[in-house]
């Protein structure tokens, strides 16, 4: 049942209601509800937009085949691996790898490893069948959509992009200048860290954060620490109350951290669009990929699952703008591996070339006239029809 709705009044230029709902509505069976409660007549011209549409109850429904209701599904992942979960000739049904080894969709998409396709990276049957289910749905009810607006440029994945005539590029999906805004933050953001980048030389800060669910071992953590009091460089490093899992955290005892500062969530968009930021340690997951793209920061690549490992292989591979790490006989990366590749990024001026250009070529898709601009005007256009 429709609890709540707010309406937005932001200016779009065209006849279209900005709606937040507040609440699951099972459909089809409450469009007709929902159309009562916004005052809308299906027979007129105002269009329903539906988002993420692929239940299976929605696949012979009469309410979504009415020319009125617009159905589209918003990818806020990359969309190169979707084809893997139809039958290919890469993975099973079950999305098993038919052969193990090295592929490549397009000569536009680097090369990957079986093992990295998102479901298979995971090391855990059930999440495996819970991602793999969830993939191949997309595609399976993609029939009922008539877009999929991808929170990507034709210019980062253009491989990825040629893979269906149905995604339409509108990204990259960040806030610029006065239009920064945290929001859906899981915790606080300690804006503190802000004051404390301004007293930092320009290009000097290596940032490091790992996302929402990144959890570490012990002994990678301490690592990490180590190594980053053994570059002696300024460093803002982002680490979650649950880091390390049920496990409180717990710094070595011979880290030092004069040189940084910890905190337990920051506004990640301003960190790196601030002039001290000199790279970024990341696990690659894509919203903090497009986020450093789009400031120009270099990469130093640390995935662990799902898309992350291919994020990687574009960085450091495709799009040339980081690095990554290399394991010791431990399977960690050790303290010395930290400073030797963050003392390589910060010498390499090519690979901080590269991020400006890419910088440049990636906000130009959402400034007017660009590709990003001009395909949600499209997409806009598409709905008042």
């Amino acid at each position: 049942m429709l609890k709540k709705i707010t309406e937005k009044s932001d200016n779009l230029g065209c006849n279209l209601r900005i709606l937040q709902i507040f609440c699951t509505i099972p459909q089809p069976q409450h469009l007709d509800g929902l159309n009562y409660s916004l005052g809308i007549n299906l027979n007129n011209q105002i269009r329903i937009l539906s988002l993420l549409v692929y239940k299976k109850t929605l696949k012979n429904s009469p309410q979504l085949s009415n020319e009125s209701i617009r159905n589209t599904i918003c990818l806020t992942y990359p969309p190169r691996y979707l084809p893997h979960a139809e039958k290919s000739s890469t993975t099973s049904q079950l999305g098993f790898p038919i052969i193990k080894g090295k592929f490549q969709l397009s000569p536009e998409m680097p090369i990957m490893d079986t093992a990295d396709i998102p479901w298979c990276s995971l090391g855990d049957p059930t999440m495996h069948k819970v991602i793999y289910n969830h993939a191949s749905k997309i595609i399976r009810y993609s029939h009922l959509t008539d877009w999929w607006l991808g929170n990507t440029t034709s210019d980062l994945e253009p491989g990825a992009i040629s893979l269906s005539p149905k995604i339409l590029p509108i990204g990259p999906l960040i806030g610029s200048g006065n239009d920064i805004r945290s929001l859906g933050q899981f915790w606080e953001e300690d804006v503190s860290c802000l004051t404390w980048l301004d007293q930092q030389p320009p290009c000097s800060v290596i940032y490091v954060a790992f996302g929402s669910s990144t959890i570490f071992d012990p002994h990678q953590l301490k690592e990490l620490a180590l190594g980053l009091d053994l570059t002696n460089r300024p460093f803002l490093w982002v680490v979650r109350e649950d880091a390390s899992g049920s496990t409180k955290i717990t710094y070595p005892d011979e880290f030092q951290g004069t040189c940084g500062k910890i905190v337990k969530w920051a506004p990640q968009q301003k960190v790196l669009s601030h002039p001290a930021i000199a790279c970024f340690i990341s696990h690659c997951g894509w919203n903090s990929t497009l986020e450093g793209v789009s400031n120009g920061v270099p990469f130093l690549c640390w995935p662990y699952y799902t898309d992350q490992l291919v994020d990687k292989a574009y960085i450091c591979d495709m799009w040339k703008v980081g690095l990554g790490f290399d394991l010791d006989d431990k399977g960690l990366i050790s303290r010395w591996e930290i400073k030797k590749k963050v003392d390589q990024i910060l010498g390499d001026e090519n690979i901080r070339g590269r991020s400006q250009k890419l910088k440049e070529m990636v906000l130009s898709n959402i400034a007017e006239g660009g590709q990003s601009y001009e395909n949600f005007n499209k997409f806009v256009e598409w709905l008042k029809e």
